[in-house]
């Protein structure tokens, strides 16, 4: 996926307020955007029936909730406002710079320069939600596991981990697959020793079989 960290974070930095939120809580944007300095947030799409369900992750050095500020709510089909609700919400501990409106756009009318963070912002989330798609549409269970585990996971002491957010439950949910489904590719992936489960935590230990298991150059059975 595409993940370009936004330009002149420091100017936005220096517009905005700087606030810790705990896991698992609706990021109060409100009105403001927002610049996540640390930790993942997650686009999550609630229906009426209280499905929750990510389709779009942020990582450190994203802007956030910019858009509803661009594109008019009624610029959007009545029956999909009625239907659902896009929330903001922290997968893990993050730290935010909340940013008025006002001044978040006034900047960029003093600096022209600056709505290239919108376009690149812009683009890099349709890049993620059309990848996304793409991996639902066309990939198998084990690709698309894999592909979320070498995409998330971050290096820390020579070891590449997957953050603890990323439950069983969390992958199903984005993935669109069964959590048994997940479980029982998790585990053969255990049993090859491509990746290593303490608790929650999933260590990769190889992630060049992971890879190629995504090139097609490598199938496991589950």
């Amino acid at each position: 996926m595409f993940w370009e960290k936004i330009m002149y974070s420091d100017v936005f930095k220096g517009i905005g307020k700087k606030i810790s939120f705990p896991a698992n809580c609706e990021l109060p944007i409100g009105n403001d955007v927002a610049y996540l300095e640390r930790g993942i947030c997650g686009v999550a799409t609630v229906t009426q029936e209280g499905n929750d369900r990510t389709y779009l992750y942020f990582k450190s050095g994203n802007l956030m909730g910019f858009l509803r500020h661009i594109l008019p709510v009624d610029t959007f089909a009545a029956s999909h406002i009625h239907k659902t609700r896009n929330r903001v919400v922290t997968k893990t501990k993050v730290d935010c710079y909340i940013i008025k409106k006002e001044d978040f756009f006034g900047i960029l009318e003093t600096n022209p320069a600056y709505y290239q963070v919108l376009t690149i912002a812009l683009a890099q989330n349709l890049s993620n939600v059309m990848e996304h798609s793409a991996w639902l549409a066309c990939e198998n269970g084990p690709i698309r596991i894999c592909s979320m585990l070498l995409e998330f996971s971050e290096l820390a002491g020579g070891i590449y981990l997957l953050p603890r957010c990323f439950t069983q439950a969390e992958m199903a949910h984005f993935l669109s697959l069964h959590k048994i489904t997940v479980a029982k590719i998790l585990k053969s992936l255990r049993e090859a020793n491509f990746i290593r489960k303490d608790g929650q935590l999933i260590r990769i230990m190889d992630r060049e079989a992971l890879i190629k298991i995504v090139n097609r150059e490598l199938c496991i059975r589950y």
